[in-house]
């Protein structure tokens, strides 16, 4: 597991690059733009927390 861990670091870096890189150059609101770069993250930062309650609750 720990050889692929420096691809996978890389992989992800490169994918939150290009997409902050494609959001940049969008012709949008800068409001509007500021939400939708960190929709992403929030909705990854929700499903974390609700993938952890919910294993550590059916554990019980």
């Amino acid at each position: 597991m720990a050889r692929y861990k420096l691809p996978a670091q890389a992989g992800l870096a490169l994918a939150g690059f290009a997409y902050f890189q494609a959001f940049s150059q969008l012709p949008v609101n800068p409001i509007l733009k500021n939400f939708l770069i960190l929709l992403p993250i929030q909705l990854a930062a929700i499903a974390y927390i609700s993938y952890v309650y919910y294993t550590k609750s059916a554990e019980r």
